[in-house]
């Protein structure tokens, strides 16, 4: 009968076996000495938990305190579509300021416009330019004067204004403030008016001729044997 000799064992592997057992029974006493719910953050090293230590569907949502996470910032695409939106709302605003300028504007325009018509009469601006010419009517004179060579004939007109114009000019022999001629009705002022003319009785000098609301006109001088009635004017008021 063969026997088999059990041989002395190497140094390796009784160190081995001294490991195993002291790995094993170290788990059994952690397992075994350890209360329940003993074992918290302050047990835990930083690190120890990773993400290959965790079972797949272990940690759910309701497990999850969402309260202490922070606030995840909007994306690029939300603030540009932000900006575009900010962008299209301000060229709205420009474009409705600008409508609102230019009817404005063109409601001013009119205004101006109408205002204009009505202070015109809503006639256009060249029915009351001046007559290029007036036809003036002869005067009829009194007290020996006479129509002046030089001047013409004593006349006057109206223009469309209502302004009457004297036109011509008139001697007289004897020096004198007699009444040249007399206006009709239409032609009068409403007030008494002293208008500067020319006179002469001798060397030419400078008078007053006088157009009173009756009619009359006449140099106030006593000394006048000329009067030069061109330019002068006055508003007709009776």
């Amino acid at each position: 009968m063969r026997t088999f000799r059990i041989g002395r064992p190497s140094p390796a592997f009784v160190v081995a076996v001294i490991a195993l057992f002291v790995a094993l029974g170290g788990a059994s006493y952690a397992a075994l000495s350890l209360p329940a719910n003993s074992v918290g953050r302050k047990q835990l090293r930083s690190g120890a938990v990773t993400g290959k230590k965790i079972a797949n569907r272990a940690v759910t949502a309701a497990k999850i305190n969402f309260s202490n996470f922070p606030t995840v910032p909007r994306s690029t695409h939300a603030d540009s579509a932000d900006l575009a939106t900010n962008a299209t709302n301000a060229t709205n605003a420009t474009n409705a300021t600008n409508a609102t300028n230019a009817t404005n504007a063109t409601n001013a325009t009119n205004a101006t416009n109408a205002t204009n018509a009505t202070n015109l009469g809503g006639q256009p601006a060249r029915t009351y330019a001046l007559a290029t010419t007036l036809q003036p009517t002869t005067a009829f004179l009194e007290n020996n004067w006479t129509a002046s060579a030089d001047f013409g004939v004593p006349g006057y007109a109206k223009d469309q204004f209502g302004i009457v114009h004297l036109f011509g000019g008139a001697n007289n022999a004897v020096a004198t403030a007699a009444t040249i001629f007399t206006l009709p009705v239409g032609f009068r002022p409403g007030y008494l008016v002293d208008a500067p003319a020319t006179f002469a009785s001798g060397p030419a000098a400078l008078g007053v001729l006088q157009i009173k609301p009756d009619g009359t006109v006449a140099p106030i001088s006593s000394g006048t044997g000329f009067v030069d009635l061109e330019g002068i004017t006055f508003a007709a008021g009776g």
